[in-house]
């Protein structure tokens, strides 16, 4: 079966610190894990890009499990279909707080809207992530 999907940006409403960043990311991977989703999470500046992928319908529930939590707002789906292949098997979840390719990198100016990657091409932000994973995995080698 063809996975699904989907790509967002979001603000965070307040910094998050290490711990709770830890915290979401254990939860984001057990979640994932059960539910056969994989992605990539990246944090800047207080503004999210996630990219999820998985079955369709466990990529729906867990959408609208993201859309309302209350530590950010201002989701917005910047691309979502059928994918042709997953571009991050195996990562349950994979976060980038701090990266050596940042989304000024691709924009060539620094973003505080979600409505400026709104504007880019989804393509290209979902080639930063995946730049972006695969550096980490080239230093970490996490999964």
């Amino acid at each position: 079966m063809q996975p699904g999907f989907l790509l967002y940006a979001s603000r965070l409403d307040a910094p998050m610190g290490f711990r709770a960043l830890n915290a979401l990311l254990d939860v984001s991977q057990k979640n994932n894990r059960r539910d056969d989703i994989t992605g990539f999470l990246h944090i800047e500046d207080q503004i999210v890009l996630q990219y999820l992928e998985g079955p369709t319908f466990q990529l729906g529930v867990t959408v609208d499990r993201i859309r309302h939590d209350p530590r950010h707002s201002g989701f917005t789906i910047l691309s979502h279909g059928n994918a042709e292949r997953r571009c991050f098997d195996g990562w349950n979840m994979a976060l980038v707080e701090c990266t050596t390719m940042a989304i000024a990198d691709l924009m060539g100016r620094h973003c505080t809207r979600i409505t400026e990657l709104a504007a880019e091409n989804p393509a290209d932000l979902i080639n930063l992530l995946s730049a972006n994973a695969s550096l980490l995995n080239d230093r970490y080698r996490v999964a």
